[in-house]
């Protein structure tokens, strides 16, 4: 015997869950099977009009948004501790300076990321700031 995919649909048209059978299986009680085939159905989708029907993807809020955003920029801040520490080393070595221009510049771009780690809100939407070179003799 073959097995395939069948959905246990509600009387609403809800998809319930997902068995593998032959089509010998009982329906449970006040639900019916409907084989799957290449729809790709699967639990929280709906079944109308001999078809079934992928949920809706939600919208991610501005909050999840803005979230996301200060976690990109927060995992930059981290990566850039390194090249940082490295900084601080050129400097005590006297192989460069705080204020030479690619110091500054990488100290900047720090200086934004935080920025946008500490802010209560923003646009999630705007390109996060753009890592400058390895500062020389770092």
């Amino acid at each position: 015997m073959t097995t395939q995919p069948y959905a246990i649909v509600d009387a609403s048209g809800n998809v319930d869950n997902i068995i593998l059978s032959d089509g010998s299986f009982p329906a449970p009680s006040g639900k019916f099977l409907v084989a799957i085939g290449s729809s790709g159905a699967g639990i929280g989708w709906t079944y109308a009009n001999s078809a079934f029907v992928a949920p809706a993807i939600p919208t991610p809020s501005s909050a999840q948004l803005w979230s996301a955003y200060q976690s990109s920029a927060l995992a930059k801040l981290s990566d850039a501790d390194v090249t940082m520490a490295r900084v601080v080393e050129a400097v005590s070595l006297g192989l460069t300076s705080f204020t030479a221009s690619d110091v500054v510049a990488f100290v900047n771009y720090r200086r934004a990321l935080r920025a946008i780690v500490s802010a209560t809100s923003g646009d999630p939407t705007q390109a996060l700031p753009t890592k400058p070179a390895y500062p020389s003799g770092t």
